[in-house]
This record gives C-alpha cells, structure tokens and sequence, in this order.
C-alpha cells in the first residue's frame, strides 16, 4: 500500500484510492478499460465490468460470455429455439410462421390466403390450423380440398325401397313400371291396373306385383295382341303381319283388325289406310316466314331475292348488296330492305342499266338556225354553271343531235319509229320475240328478257314477263329467265330445288361433308349416300342400274310386264318391249295388221289367216289346240283354242289345249280353280287326308304338315328340343341364367334371382329369388344375394342382416381388419378412421396435444401462461414453481415457494424468499443460505458485495456501507480529521476546552492548555501565571464594568 507522508504521520491508502490523504478515487478503467472485455464501470474506490444484454460475466470478472436463453424455459418459443451470439431466435417448422409476438407459430397462409384452397368452406383450427369443409349436400374429397356432390342414394339406397335418383345431393324416390310411390315419398305400392277399366283386358284380369296378366275363360286363348281372347278352333293371327295389314306407313294390331297410322309430316286418308302428304305451307303450319314450299313429309322455308335464311331455317334477314362490290354501282349504292339501289352524286345521272352514271345535261345551248333540226324542249331545272355553247365546227356534236330531242332526261327522236340512246333503234331491231309497242319507241320484251332491244336475260334471280317474276330456287338451283323453272344441280331435287345440298355436302343445314366422293353426283341430304344420276348407283355412283330398276340411285323398279319386256330403260324405266308387244308396260300385243319390234312390221297374210304379232309369220286355221306353220305345235302353258290364241282362265292352274276346261293343281279345286281345298284334304282333286297333328295345317298342294309354334317334325307330333322355339322350331332361345324357354312363345320363365325378358337382369330393389318376389332383410348399404336373399355385409358391418357394426377394435370388410387406435380413441368401424379422445391427435391417436394446446383434436387453446403445463385432456394448469392460482398467473404467497407454493420459507433477517427457488433473496448486509449471516468486515449491502470505503481503521455498516469512524475521523470515508472543537468517534464529541487551551486532542478529547493554564479544561490559572493575568483582568473589566460577568471571570482565574 502506497504511503503518504501527511505532516508527522504517513498515509496509507487501501485500494482505489490515491492523494495525501487518500481522498482521490483510482479510475480503473481508464487504464487498458480496466481489463473488461465490453464495459467497465467505475466506482468509488474500485470498478467492476458489465456485459451487454445477452451476456454474463465470466467467473474472473471481466470476460464476457453468451447467455443461451433457449436453456431456460425453451426461451419462451412454442416451437424450436435457436441460440444465437448476444440473443436467441424462435423458429417454426415448415408451413408454419412466427405470430407477432416472435414467440408462437402459426400456419403460413390459413384460411386468409386463397380461402386456404378449399372449394366451400375453410375452417380454423388449433395453432393456426385449417381444414376444408363443405357445404350441405356435399363431402370433401379425396383432395382434402375440393367438394363432391354426395350420392344420397349409396346408402342404404337413399331410403327409397326401388329407384333412388340423387339431385344435389338428395335422395329422390322413383318406383318401376307398375308401382307408384307412396305417401311417404319412400316405399312404392303396387299398382292395380284391372281396377282401371279391367285393365284393357276382354276377359278376365288377373293383377300382379309390379304388372298385370289377361286371362280367358276355358275354350278361349289369349291373341297376339295380350288382352283379346278368341275361341281356340280360331287361328289367331296378327293383322300387321301380311303386308303390313294394308298400311302405307304403321301398323298396329287390333281387336278389331290392322290399325294404320302415318309417318310425321303425313296424314291418313279416307280409306285408313293410305298416307297422303301434308301441305305445312299451305296449311299455315310451318314456320316459315316468307318462302315455304312443300315436300315429300315435310317442308322448306326459303327468301325472296334479296334476303337470306337465318340459321333457324325459318326467318330471313336482308343482304346489304352494297357491301359486295358496291352493289355494281358506279357511284353511290344504297341499300333497303329486301333490295338496293344505284344513285349519282350531284351533276350525274343514272344511266339506262340502272348503275352506271354520266354528267347530267339538261339544257343543250341556243337555237340557232345554222345548227342541225334540232327540237329543244324547254326544262325548268336550275342550273348552278352556265349551259355549254355547242361548237357547230364539232362533228361528234353534229352526229349526236343530228335525231334526237332532249326531253329533261328523257330522249325524244324526231323520227318516228326510232329509240334508243341515240336514235340508233328500230322496231325491227326487237329480238327474241320482242315486238315494237304501240307508239313504236320501245320494244315489248318476251318472257325472260328485257333491255332495250329485248337482248338481255333477266337478271339472276328473276324471271317471266318484264322480269318481275322472283326465283324461288334452294340450294343452288338455277332459274329458268322465261318460266321461273328450277334447274336443279346434281343431288338435288324439288320443284325449287328444295331437297337437297350443294355437291360435296349433305345434313339438315348442308353443313356436313359427303362420307365419299361422289363421282358422278351428290350425296344424300340426311344419309349422305351417294345420289346418283339416273341410271348409276353405289359407293361413288359408278355402277349401271341392274336389270328391273332404273333411275338416281337405282332405286325405282321398272314397271314392265317381264315375259313380254327386253329390257327396262335405267335413266328413265321406259319397258323396251320384246318383238310382238307394246304398251307402256309391254302388255298389248301388236294391233293387227302389225308384228315385230316395236310393231313396226306390217303383215302380207291372205285374208284368210292370221298374222302372227311376234314373227309376221301367217298362221294357218289350226285344229283346237295346235298352232304353227303346219299345225303341228301344242299350245303352251295357258294358252288354248285354235292357233292357241285363247288364254286360260284358270287363277294359274292349267287347262285344256282344246275346249279350255281347268285342271286344277294340287289344293285346288272348282271349275275355274278358284277354290282351295277343304280342311283336312289335299293334293290332286282334294283327294288326299291330311294327318298333321298338335293343332298343324298341311299344304293344300303337297301335304306337308305346317307345325304349330312350339311344334316339329313330318306330322307335328314333336315337341321343340330344348333351346327352341317357334314355327318348325326355328327360333333360338334367348333365355340367360338358366331361365326355361317356353316352346311355343319363346317366353323366359326365370330361376331364381333372375327377371326380365330374357332373364338376364338381377333382381333389385331389395328383392330375391323366384319372380324377385322374396324382400330382402338387410340393412345398412348391405347388398342382397339375388338368389338366396343372403345379405353381403358393406365394410364395418356385420349380422345376418348387417346390422351390426364390427366390435372388439376391428373395421373393414367382414370386420376382418385391426384398428391400430391408441390412447382410448375410437374406432371408426367402416373406415378404421380413428377418433381421439381429447388431449391426443394424429392418425392413430399417438401423439399428444402440443404444448400450449388441448382438448378434442387438440383444437383448444391452453391459457396458462408461458411456462406453465397444460393438461392436454381437461386443459387444467400445473403451474410453473412459483406460481399458482387457476391461470398460473398469481405468484405464491409470502413465505412459500416451489411447485404449487407447498415449500415454507426458512430465511431471517426480514430476507424475502425466491417463489421460485426458495432461494433467499437477503436483505442488504446479510448472507447466507438463511441469510442469518452479517457480510464479513469491510463488506456491506446486496449479497455483500460492496466493498466498504472507510479508511483509518473505521468500520463499515454491514447493511448500509456507512463508516463507523475512530476517533479522529470524520466523513463518508473517515478520511477526514476532526474540526478543531470536536473529537472522538466520526469526531462526534466536542471538546470542553477553554479558551485557554491550545488544541483539544481529536482522538480522546483532552484539552493541551496553554501556558499558565491547567485544568481538565484548562480554565485553571496555574501560580506561575497570575501576574499575566492582571492585564487582561482589567481589560475585561473596564468592558463588562456595569455587568457581573468580570466577578465570574475573576472567580474563574
């Protein structure tokens, strides 16, 4: 310790302190700061060094180093915490982000961003989770993001006991042919049909589930049709099956016979049979609104020239002709409804064609008489310019006057007989028919021409007289300019080309492409076959017509009677006849006096005999019978007589060459052959016994037996095999499943679990076995055994009538899988799907409620503060030590600490105790575990860790740090002497010394009196120092004469 010489003594100062008298602090830190790594802080009489937040002081006091405050507590992050140099960061796991409080997580995005991309609905969920839901009527999907409509009608078939149709996601009951729904929307009750007019049956009705059956009375069976019943010795045969019951279009059978109708676009005649076509047009009944023309069945809409039809095929809309070339105006095209017309702009009119235009001259100069004879007719026109003075030397205008007069825009020549532009016309210049009109300045044009002359044909798109007539032609179809004849192009036909496209195409609206190149023609408008000209037919149009047909397509048959025709014509079907025959149909023979080909020969027969029609060949006065040159020729088939020119009369049967007389073929009989024979008989004469048998018929020609359906064999007397069924047993069985055939009809008769026609649909809507009349008993989705009405479990279910949910931690199909649930979850027993009971999540219930969450999937937020266990289950807080109260958010009271504050404070000295820890928090001045301990000397304050500051042997107060000084000492740190008059302990006492005394000691207080003093406090007069006193007596009399106070003093000395 540095000394310091201080008068006679030498100063010693402790630490930290410098000077004479060691009243100067040492400022450590501003040497080398003090040896502290960050900050150094000075104080009285010493220094300590401090670290910045974040850091603690190492154990030598000076280093600093870093606090890791994820140590404590996860430093309040509810996820990771990452330590970093001076400070710490909380940190979130992927899809997570830290909330604002840099503490919590929460999910990145949520429902807040994009709706979290749920199709409907996004819902929260703990610590920033969301999930999708839907809407009512709807499920999530596999996605876990978009929302399917649920099929109301999977489970347990939405209720409905038959057809359940789902719309929007709800059930809608809907019941078979038969049944009708009941009140409660669900079940389907049977209909009675024979209630309701006897079901349309004639005899008896016999009600079924789901249908009905007509019965007849004994003698009686059922007809074709399901509902009559005829005696059973009738045949019961379908009108419709010969010739279509005589109907043009439909046929229908009946009761009462063959019931026709018509195809649509037709309507049945008088006769009920035919089918004549029906005129739309003419009936108001299209939707045409200009043009409609009638067609085979139906109708066409068409416009007049000028508009278009829409895509409606109904209503048309004008073309704007000015937007194609300017309608051809030379100048100015204006458009109307229906039609344009040419204008000229001002100083121009329209020219005879009605389009182009040239200067307007209305007025032509002055008279005068040496200009050609020229009549000027006067105009009332004004005219902006001056009128042209016309040059007589110009012999183009000499020419051009020479025979014409000027009539405003009209020109009059002065000869009669002459028109034109320039007079250039005559009557006899008329052409194509055209004659001169009665003041003989024009031509009258014939039909489908006009101009001036008559040289030019009507516009396209008009014909007939003066050209007014409007063309009604479809699809392409030129217009004849005289007639307004349609011209229709290949493909198409109709009056006004109505029925049929363009080449290349084909389809209502002409807008599909022909299947195949047509070579020679267009396709059909609705097929979109070839259409081949009279004549062709096939793929593409490039075969001839086979014999018998003839036409587009081939498709008419020739109408020729074949043993007299050589061949049909196979554009038009005219009958080239064989030599011998005429006629339209080749069916008269040659008149007389005519043979050969095309009866053009002319017989040289003696008038005696006969000219043969096919050869001209004379024929002879033959006997009965026989024909030919020399008469010795049978007559062929059907033909008797002399020279065999009688036919038979016979209805096909044969008859005899020489009188006529039938004889008659096999199952026929009478005189002219006309009578079948009668039941049971047949062949020649009728002569011959049937012997069929099951109800069969023989052939009236051969005897062959004719089989009841059902039936086979020579005589009928076998029953078809199995497989079979119907007239000769041709038919094949079409029955599935086992079903049996019945011989006759064909008719299923199904096993069971099988319906249907042809038994080849399962039963449904709950129902099994034979006739599906069997009701299923199961439940829950369960489907049915069709046949034996056994119920197949859907997952999750079990019981004979699958009613029954899979127990004993199983799910699935049969039950057969294990749930792997933990922790009390809940099994789901369809899916296996685990439900958490609360405090638990995850797939199988295996982890627990993060921290800070809890409850039923561990959507609810724990509030207990940070630090502080959260009961994952009930949500119930286990305070952190310390604390307490239901929130963990009241500290332990005074005197208790730790864990729900059961520990008792032990510390003394009115130390307060850590709620915490227990630790004793001493009052300034104490230490120790209990604090029962005061700080060692020269220490005071906080954990005793104040160096104390006295200096000159005082002590220091152990709480506050203040000095005790020795006598002597006074100040903050003793370091400074008493003041004259005081001494003792912090110089406390005040000395007693009089005036006499020098100095009174600091240290004990004794009084040093001066000479000629003594005396405790030197107030005594020693004998040695009387006579010095008696000047100072009378001084102090002559002040205090008229006092007292000089008897005092003087007792005094």
């Amino acid at each position: 310790m540095a000394g310091v010489g201080y008068g006679a003594q030498l100063c010693s100062c402790p630490a930290g302190f410098q000077g004479p008298r060691c009243q100067y602090d040492i400022n450590e830190c501003a040497i080398n700061n003090g040896g502290c790594e960050k900050e150094c802080c000075n104080a009285i009489g010493s220094f300590y060094c401090k670290c910045p937040q974040g850091f603690k002081l190492a154990q030598d006091g000076k280093r600093c180093i870093d606090i890791d405050e994820c140590m404590s507590y996860n430093g309040g992050c509810q996820n990771t915490c990452r330590n970093t140099h001076g400070a710490y960061v909380c940190e979130c796991p992927a899809g997570y982000r830290l909330h604002t409080d840099r503490r919590t997580c929460v999910v990145s995005g949520g429902c807040s961003v994009n709706n979290g991309g749920c199709q409907h609905m996004c819902q929260e969920g703990y610590g920033g989770h969301f999930r999708c839901a839907c809407h009512p009527g709807y499920r999530l999907g596999s996605d876990g993001k978009s929302c399917e409509v649920i099929d109301s009608c999977r489970e347990n078939n939405g209720g409905c006991s038959q057809k359940c149709n789902n719309y929007g996601g709800r059930a809608v009951c809907q019941c078979y042919t038969g049944y009708k729904i009941g009140l409660d929307g669900k079940t389907c009750e049977d209909i009675d049909e024979c209630s309701i007019g006897n079901g349309g049956c004639s005899q008896g009705c016999a009600n079924t589930r789901g249908s009905f059956a007509c019965t007849c009375t004994p003698g009686y069976q059922l007809g074709t049709d399901g509902r009559s019943c005829y005696r059973i010795e009738m045949e019961v045969i379908d009108s419709c099956a010969t010739n279509n019951g005589g109907c043009e279009h439909k046929c229908k059978h009946g009761v009462g016979g063959a019931i026709c109708t018509c195809n649509p676009g037709y309507t049945l005649q008088a006769d009920g049979k035919s089918c004549a076509d029906t005129d739309e047009c003419e009936l108001g009944t299209s939707c045409c609104e200009q043009l409609c023309t009638d067609t085979v069945g139906s109708f066409t809409c068409g416009c007049r020239v000028g508009f278009t039809l829409n895509n409606d095929m109904c209503s048309c809309q004008d073309v704007d002709e000015c937007l194609n070339n300017n309608g051809g105006c030379e100048q100015v095209c204006v458009n109307s409804v229906g039609s344009f017309e040419c204008v000229c702009n001002v100083g121009y009119k329209l020219t005879y064609d009605g389009k182009s235009c040239e200067v307007e001259q209305s007025e032509v100069g002055p008279v005068r008489g040496d200009l050609p004879n020229v009549i000027v007719q006067p105009t009332v026109q004004f005219q902006p310019t001056p009128p042209p003075i016309i040059s007589i030397t110009d012999p183009e205008s000499s020419l051009e006057l020479n025979n014409q007069l000027i009539d405003n825009e009209r020109v009059v020549c002065r000869d009669a007989g002459n028109f034109g532009p320039k007079c250039e016309f005559t009557c006899d210049s008329c052409q194509n028919g055209g004659m001169c009109n009665e003041e003989q300045n024009g031509c009258e044009c014939e039909a489908g021409w006009q101009g001036i002359i008559c040289n030019e044909t009507c516009p396209e798109g008009f014909h007939g007289d003066g050209c007014n007539g409007i063309c009604t032609c479809l699809n392409g179809g030129s217009c004849d300019s005289v007639t307004g004849e349609c011209r229709c192009p290949p493909g198409v036909k109709g009056v006004n080309c109505e029925n049929g496209c363009p080449p290349g195409y084909f389809g209502q609206g002409c807008d599909k492409e022909c299947p195949l190149p047509c070579a020679k023609g267009a396709c059909h408008r609705v097929f979109g076959f070839c259409i081949c000209p009279a004549g062709f037919f096939g793929p593409q149009c490039n075969k001839e017509c086979p014999k018998d047909s003839y036409g587009p397509n081939c498709e008419s048959p020739c109408d020729c009677f074949d043993e007299n025709t050589k061949s049909c014509n196979p554009q038009n079907g005219k009958c080239n006849c064989k030599p011998g025959y005429t006629g339209e149909r080749c069916t008269h023979k040659c008149p007389e006096g005519y043979y050969g080909n095309e009866c053009k020969g002319v017989c040289d027969c003696p008038e005696e005999t006969m000219c043969d029609h096919v050869t001209g060949h004379c024929l002879r006065d033959c006997p009965m019978g026989w024909t030919g040159d020399l008469c010795d020729q049978a007559c062929p088939s059907g033909k008797y007589g002399s020279n065999c020119l009688q036919d038979c009369e016979c209805d096909g049967s044969s008859c005899d060459p020489e009188t006529g007389e039938c004889i008659c073929q096999p199952g026929r009989r009478g005189r002219l052959c006309k009578d079948y024979c009668p039941e049971n008989t047949w062949g020649l004469s009728c002569a011959n016994q049937c012997t069929c048998e099951n109800g069969a018929t023989c052939d009236k020609s051969s005897g062959e037996c004719v089989c009841m359906p059902g039936w086979f064999g020579p005589r009928c007397a076998e029953a078809c095999p199995s497989g079979r069924y119907g007239g000769q047993c041709l038919l094949q069985c079409m029955c599935e499943n086992g079903g049996y055939c019945n011989p006759v009809t064909g008719e299923c008769n199904c096993t069971a679990g099988w319906t249907g026609q042809l038994c080849d649909r399962a039963c449904t809507g709950g129902t099994y076995g034979v006739d599906c009349s069997g009701q299923c008993a199961c439940h829950n989705s369960a489907e049915c055994d069709h046949v034996t009405g056994e119920c197949i479990c859907a997952p999750g279910w079990r019981g004979a009538g699958c009613d029954e949910k899979c127990g004993n931690g199983t799910y699935g199909p049969g039950c057969g899988k294990l749930c792997m649930c933990r922790n009390g979850a809940d099994c789901d027993h369809i899916s296996g799907a685990c439900m958490c009971k609360s405090g638990w999540r995850d797939t199988f219930c295996d982890k627990p409620c993060p921290e800070g969450f809890f409850g039923l999937e561990c959507q609810s937020v724990c509030n207990c503060g940070i630090g502080n266990h959260c009961d994952p289950e009930t949500g119930e807080c286990t305070c952190a030590a310390g604390l307490t109260g239901l929130r963990c958010t009241e500290p332990c009271r005074e005197g208790t600490w730790g864990i729900d504050c059961k520990n008792q404070c032990d510390c003394e000295n009115e130390a307060t105790c850590d709620p915490f820890s227990g630790f004793c928090l001493c009052k300034p001045g104490w230490k120790g575990p209990t604090c029962r301990e005061a700080c060692e000397p020269f220490f005071y304050g906080t954990n005793c860790g104040q160096r104390c500051m006295c200096s000159n042997g005082a002590s220091c107060d152990h709480v506050t740090g203040a000095c005790n000084c020795t006598n002597g000492w006074t100040g903050m740190s003793c370091d400074t002497l008493c003041m004259e008059g005081f001494y003792g302990p912090d110089c406390r006492l005040v000395c007693e010394c009089s005036k006499n005394s020098k100095e009174c000691d600091r240290f004990t207080g004794k009084c040093i009196c001066k000479k000629g003093y003594i005396g405790k406090t030197c107030s005594d007069v020693s004998s040695d120092s009387e006579p010095q006193l008696w000047p100072k007596a009378k001084e102090y009399m002559r002040k205090h004469r008229h006092s007292h106070k000089w008897k005092k003093w003087w007792k005094k000395y």
